[in-house]
Parts: structure tokens; C-alpha cells; sequence
């Protein structure tokens, strides 16, 4: 299982803009169910900042998220939205609790 967070801060009048199109990647994720993929997306309390989370049990390069057209959408201008890139990091789990599942 791989397990990355994603952490980047957008322009502020990108905001919106960048909210939507992660709608629509969760959209997509919900008409396409793939497997073995969890993804989360957090906006932070400065309103300019963002999270991802996202735990697959594919390659980086076979991810799931990769495949679907909005997420190909979310990246193709992420630059003109950034105001800090991306920065990716694998984690390690230790442990997970979820009493809304």
C-alpha cells in the first residue's frame, strides 16, 4: 500500500477555481468506484492552502487518480494556480480509527 500527502498553496484568486476542479475529481471517483484507492482533499485554515491524502495499492505510476480525465485536468495547470508547488511525501501508517465507516 502506498500512502502519500500532498500539501501545496494556490493563489488566492485561484481558489475557487481549484476547489471546483477537485469536486470534479471526486465526482468522477464516485461515478468510477476504482479499487484499492482512498483520497482525501483538505482545504487548511488560511483558505489558500491544501492537503491531499491518498492511499492506493498501485505504483505511482499505476495510481488510479492518474487515469481519470478530471484528475488529469486538476494537474494540467497547476502551475499558473501555485503559489507554492507541490510538495509530495510518502508516509508511513501507524494506525487508522474511523468510527464514521
Amino acid at each position: 500500500m502506498r500512502n502519500v500527502v500532498v500539501r501545496y498553496k494556490v493563489k488566492p484568486e485561484c481558489v475557487a477555481e481549484n476547489v471546483a476542479l477537485i469536486h470534479e475529481v471526486f465526482e468522477e471517483l464516485a461515478h468510477v468506484k476504482p479499487a484499492q484507492v482512498r483520497y482525501d482533499a483538505y482545504k487548511l485554515p488560511d483558505g489558500v492552502s491544501f492537503v491531499h491524502v491518498v492511499a492506493t495499492a498501485a505504483s505511482a505510476e499505476e495510481s488510479p487518480l492518474l487515469k481519470l480525465a478530471s484528475f488529469q485536468r486538476f494537474l494540467a495547470d497547476i502551475k499558473s494556480r501555485v503559489e507554492e508547488a507541490p510538495v509530495t511525501n510518502d508516509t508511513h501508517p501507524i494506525g487508522h480509527f474511523d468510527s464514521f465507516a
